[in-house]
């Protein structure tokens, strides 16, 4: 058991002992000196150079100015007021030389250097009043031990212009209490201190430090290298400290168990701080109670309370609140490093800015704590998972989350504010994170050494680091979105990661000169694919340090200072990413070469098919030692401790290789071969656009940057030829069921067919093969699709099906001729076994409906006959697109179909076709929709030559021949001409162009024995067409 008093001692006698000390010894009685104008002596010194051990000296208030040396056991005390002692020019105002010594009720001057020396066991100073204390040295304490076991400080005021209180040396057992220490540090050429213990390779019991208020100066006891038991510090005020308010480090092990034991740190206050820092820092300590203790009110961006390596704690019942803490330097309100077999409970921050809780578990996954929800930041619970199976969380708003040694883990939708650590994963597996948000945390997640995880469509802003990925299996990390980070959107630290998966994610950074988007850092990362992420905006869109294995893949790295940063990496490879910045003076890729910690050689990177636009698409440089970077730093928030494996001395140091072999298959400009990498600078000056095209997409000349980074195959552009649509058919001609083979024999680079047969049926094969199951007459077209652009062959009625025989007697060749009602000849299913051509009876209009069709009625029955009759308009309300055209036909009976459709034809006098091409619109059939009350287009072909419009029509309605009033913006068409001149063919959903008031064929001269059809179509035709919209132009 410690002894509260240091200085007392008891021995249990017996009778016969205490008869043979008086026996051998001359009793002595204690005298009582008295010290003042009448006392026996009127110097302190003087009485104790006369005094017997074991004296009391008592000393009448007054002024004594003497250094004095107490070399006896003995008690001095100040009687009748305080009296004051001390010599400006001696070293120290009191030395205590001897054990056993109280001294108290005394005002103590200052020394030179020290108020009190102690070299002495067992002193116990009370009611001392050691307030001008002005050292020489600002380091130098006003209470200075060393060496010597037992020291008492109790009631006692230290005020000191210096920046140390009281400094103990290997002294155990001592006590501080009840007392005020004072470091106003009026130099500040160091942090102030108000008591160091330092415990140096010695086994002893520490400090008991209570009830004492401390101004300007914290409370420091650090056990290096020695087992220090019993440390206390309880119920004191640190009030504006310069360093941390209240630091106990134990004797550093990284291995339990701890040497230092029995530790209690409870119900101190810490408020006002400046430490950079922490405000309460516990580290290495076994056994312990760490409760009640308030931190408030600190601005200098110190973690409010720091416990790292504690083993058997209960941590309970503290609080950190109105503070500030650092962002960029990782602080947080409550930081929890390695702490095992604990109680974590009751803990709470409240108005921190921006980080609140903060946890790294170091190697061990299964730490024994008992960390529950009343641990809360702003009223938010921290949620932590050890060895659980079955966690889901939705929608909640989380402090922090843990997961350790965990399975079967789901949280989606949960969102995770100012933490030091939003989420930490740890030795988990099946673990699906979606649909979170993580805002203002100083390491949005970290995921470490799991396997079978999703990690997708997360939100990650204002983060130091966003995310940290380490050793794990089967993941997948995608569609999230990383932005506004300090340092990395994503941090890569590992040794043997398989079946990693980081995708389609955004990085985003602001361009603050330390922001990356992804950062790899002393890793080997063979297992890992970065595949189809963007980067933009970032200092460096990616930067890898000391690391191998990694390959990205068709990343599109965008305006970022530089876009990619080597700094001593290896065996990388880089496929098929598009490098771009528009900015003068930003670089594509980096090679840092510099042989220093942190760094190294970049070699045996493979760049290949990457398309390299920037400022400077390429640079490489080397530097010493003293230029390198600092290498990046890792710790427990990263779990076991990685030493990425040695790698193999390269055969040439800085090679690295910039194409694969000449390989067939499209590169990422269009070229028909794979081979190195494009490089292209924003000015059009770049090698591969000033360098000639050798003829198969790859430059004449290498891209030599230097001895060890050349491309020898670097890109051209390649312009890819324009498709140009044909192809051949086998037969043309049958009877039904008909079998064709259509053989395309287009030209150009095709990367897509698309044929439609003209039944209706479509296919995107390049060479198919259709049956045609309807007798009729069928055009087919294919349109080829490439990177070049698309072209488009119809051959009109291509395809002749005869139809066949089912039993009837009814087929006939010579079509059918009526007026105004006609019958049709179709066998049991309602194929049309001869053509009708059915008059209007006007001279105007004229139903055909062609031998191959299928006619059915209302019921879906064989149509036995058709009307056609002049009617006038079903509607007035043509609305703006439509006018009419002054025709127009009923065609019965109602809910008749046809397929192929039937034909409606207008043929007209020249007369009338004059008026009706004066009117200078075009031409368009339309049936008028009673469900929608509107007039619908048909496909319409005009023809000039033979004066005649024609419909197609597949059920029967109302028919009118329409202008169209609106000009609708032309559509664009190929530039090649076609092989004949066609009519005018006006789809339902085309545009169609307003035509000029002098009719087209006034101006065409046609080829002798052939007819020119209105409006002509081919090149004279574009031609018209580009007129046409030029007097358009000018009339609007």
């Amino acid at each position: 058991m410690t002894n509260r008093h240091p200085h007392s001692r008891g021995a249990l006698l017996t009778l016969p002992g205490i008869i043979l000390i008086l026996c051998i010894c001359t009793p002595a009685m204690a005298a009582t000196i008295t010290v003042g104008p009448d006392g026996d002596y009127t110097g302190i010194q003087a009485a104790i150079d006369n005094a017997t051990a074991g004296d009391t000296i008592l000393v009448t208030a007054g002024t004594y100015a003497e250094a004095i040396d107490v070399n006896k056991t003995l008690t001095i005390r100040g009687v009748n007021g305080t009296p004051a002692v001390g010599k400006a020019d001696a070293y120290a105002s009191v030395r205590i030389t001897a054990d056993d010594i109280i001294l108290e009720n005394f005002r103590i001057t200052t020394g030179k250097r020290w108020d009190v020396w102690v070299g002495g066991n067992n002193l116990s100073l009370y009611t001392l009043n050691m307030t001008g204390h002005d050292p020489a040295y600002t380091g130098d304490p006003v209470i200075l031990a060393g060496d010597v076991a037992g020291l008492l400080v109790d009631g006692c005021t230290l005020e000191t212009s210096g920046a140390m209180g009281i400094l103990t040396n290997d002294v155990p057992e001592c006590v501080l209490r009840d007392s005020a220490v004072i470091v106003r540090n009026d130099e500040e050429r160091e942090a102030g201190i108000g008591f160091w213990a330092k415990y140096n390779e010695t086994s002893s019991f520490g400090p008991q430090i209570t009830n004492t208020t401390f101004i300007g100066g914290s409370i420091r006891i650090l056990c290096m290298g020695s087992y220090v038991h019993g440390i206390t510090v309880a119920d004191n005020t640190v009030r504006n400290s310069e360093c941390e308010g209240i630091l106990v480090i134990g004797h550093v092990k990284d291995e339990l168990p701890y040497p230092t034991t029995n530790v209690t740190i409870v119900g101190n206050h810490v408020s006002g701080s400046e430490s950079l820092n922490a405000n309460i820092m516990i580290e290495y300590c076994a056994d312990g109670r760490f409760e009640d203790n308030l931190v408030e009110d600190s601005y200098e961006g110190a973690d409010g309370i720091y416990l790292q390596y504690l083993d058997n704690f209960l941590i309970q019942g503290n609080t950190v609140q109105n503070a500030t803490v650092d962002a960029t330097k990782g602080m947080c309100a409550v930081n929890l490093e390695v702490v095992t077999n604990s109680v974590i409970s009751g803990n709470t921050v409240t108005n921190v800015d921006p980080y609140g809780f903060w946890y790294a578990p170091g190697p061990n996954f299964l730490p024994n704590l008992t960390f529950d929800t009343t641990n809360t930041a702003d009223g938010r619970p921290v949620r932590y998972y050890e060895a659980a199976n079955g966690v889901s969380l939705n929608g909640e708003e989380i402090a922090m989350l843990l997961a350790l040694s965990s399975s079967d883990i789901q949280v989606t939708d949960c969102t995770i504010a100012n933490a030091g650590l939003g989420a930490g994963i740890y030795g988990c597996s099946d673990l699906t994170i979606t649909g979170n948000t993580f805002r203002e945390t100083n390491n949005g997640m970290m995921l470490i050494d799991s396997s079978d995880s999703v990690i997708r469509e997360n939100t990650f802003n204002e983060s130091f680091f966003a995310m940290g990925v380490g050793d794990n299996d089967n993941t997948l990390i995608t569609q999230n979105t990383f932005s506004g980070y300090m340092d990395s959107g994503m941090v890569i630290h590992c040794g043997d990661p398989d079946g990693v998966t980081i995708s389609e994610n955004l990085f985003e950074g602001s361009m603050i000169g330390s922001d990356q988007g992804v950062a790899g850092m002393d890793a080997t990362a063979y297992g890992i694919d970065l595949v189809n992420n963007t980067f933009t905006g970032n200092s460096r869109g990616i930067l890898l340090g000391l690391s191998s294995g990694l390959t990205f893949r068709d990343n599109c790295i965008l305006d970022n200072r530089v876009g990619v940063n080597l700094l001593g990496a290896c065996n990388n490879v880089f496929l098929n990413n598009t490098i771009i910045n528009t900015e003068d003076n930003f670089v594509g890729i980096i090679l840092n070469n510099a042989e220093a910690p942190g760094s190294g050689p970049c070699s045996d990177n493979l760049f290949s098919n990457n398309y390299i636009e920037s400022d400077v698409p390429l640079y490489a440089f080397y530097l010493t030692g003293s230029q390198a970077e600092e290498p990046y730093e890792f710790g427990p928030l990263w779990g076991p401790e990685i030493v990425p494996p040695a790698l193999a001395e390269p055969e040439a140091k800085f090679h690295n290789d910039w194409n694969v072999t000449k390989t067939a298959g499209t590169n990422i400009v269009g070229g028909p071969f794979l081979g190195g990498n494009y490089w292209a600078t924003p000015n059009g000056t770049g090698w591969s656009q000033v360098t000639p095209d050798r003829g198969d997409g790859f430059c004449t000349e290498p891209f030599a940057y230097n001895e060890n980074n050349t491309d020898y195959l670097p890109l051209h552009l390649y312009v890819d030829p324009t498709p140009v649509a044909n192809f051949t058919f086998s037969p043309a001609t049958g009877d039904l069921p008909l079998t064709v083979t259509f053989t395309d024999t287009s030209t150009g680079n095709i990367t897509n067919w698309s044929w439609s047969f003209g039944d209706g049926a479509t296919s995107e094969l390049q060479h198919p093969e259709h049956i045609y199951e309807t007798a009729g007459l069928y055009s087919v077209t294919l349109n080829v699709t490439g990177p070049a652009g698309e072209s488009e062959l119809t051959r009109p009625d291509a395809i002749s099906v005869h139809p066949y025989g089912d039993g009837d007697d009814d087929s006939r060749s010579a079509p059918a001729v009526a007026t105004g009602t006609g019958s049709l000849y179709t066998n049991s299913r309602g194929l049309v076994l001869q053509e009708l051509m059915v008059f209007a009876g006007d001279s105007t209009g004229e139903l055909t409906v062609p031998s191959g069709s299928v006619a059915l009625d209302g019921e879906g029955d064989p149509l036995t006959g058709v009307t056609i009759a002049p009617s006038e308009l079903p509607s007035d309300g043509a609305g703006g697109q439509f006018a009419f055209a002054g025709y127009a036909y009923t065609c019965s009976p109602d809910g008749a179909t046809f397929s192929p459709a039937a034909d409606l034809v207008f043929t007209f006098t020249e007369a009338q076709w004059a008026d009706l091409m004066a009117d200078g619109r075009p031409l368009v059939v339309t049936y008028y929709n009673e469900e929608t009350g509107v007039y619908e287009a048909l496909l319409t072909t005009v023809d000039a030559a033979t004066r005649t419009v024609t419909a197609e029509v597949t059920h029967f309605s109302s028919f009118i021949l329409m202008y169209r009033s609106a000009v609708v913006e032309d559509t664009p068409v190929a530039t090649s001409a076609p092989t004949a001149v066609s009519p005018t063919t006006v789809s339902p959903t085309a545009t169609v162009q307003e035509t000029p008031e002098t009719p087209a064929t006034s101006e065409m001269t046609p080829t002798p024995g052939e007819a020119t059809p209105f409006p002509v179509t081919g090149a004279l035709g574009a031609l018209l067409v580009f007129a046409v919209c030029a007097c358009a132009g000018r009339r609007r």
